[in-house]
């Protein structure tokens, strides 16, 4: 993560060296590389979060800071989606029986779903792959449907 952050930076900075030669493309790299960085900088300050007890899963992602709760009776099968180098998932996506805790979440639940994922999601950020964390809330969720 601070890789990332150094070269936004790095890039924002050489924006900047092009609006001083007179090259215009230059805001455009100073405003990109300058609002992810200080996106990275902010999820930094607050790492990201996930608890899981026998009822509920909660996700805290570092650049809002609020919590997100899913009731783990109400999710559906968690699944491993999206493609990284070695195919393990870059998050797990599920269907959700409730109202989402973001806001708008009807539109959001078209895109996601015309896009061939679920209703919410969880990054696989959390040291292990996109398949290991699907089989991890997979076992809660199980736990939680049989009332156990």
């Amino acid at each position: 993560m601070y890789g990332t952050l150094v070269g936004s930076m790095t890039f924002a900075v050489v924006g900047v060296w092009m609006i001083l030669t007179g090259e215009p493309f230059g805001w455009i790299v100073v405003v990109g590389c300058g609002y992810a960085g200080m996106m990275i900088a902010r999820s930094l300050r607050r790492p990201a979060l996930l608890e899981l007890t026998p009822l509920a899963i909660t996700v805290r992602l570092g650049i809002s800071g609020r919590p997100l709760r899913y009731e783990l009776r109400r999710c559906g099968e968690f699944r491993p989606w999206g493609l990284t180098l070695l195919n393990r998932g870059s998050l797990v996506v599920f269907d959700y029986d409730g109202p989402l805790p973001t806001p708008g979440p009807a539109p959001l639940r078209m895109m996601n779903r015309t896009l061939g994922a679920r209703d919410a999601n969880v990054p696989a950020i959390f040291g292990m792959s996109g398949r290991n964390l699907a089989t991890l809330l997979n076992e809660y969720r199980a736990q939680a449907q049989s009332g156990g």
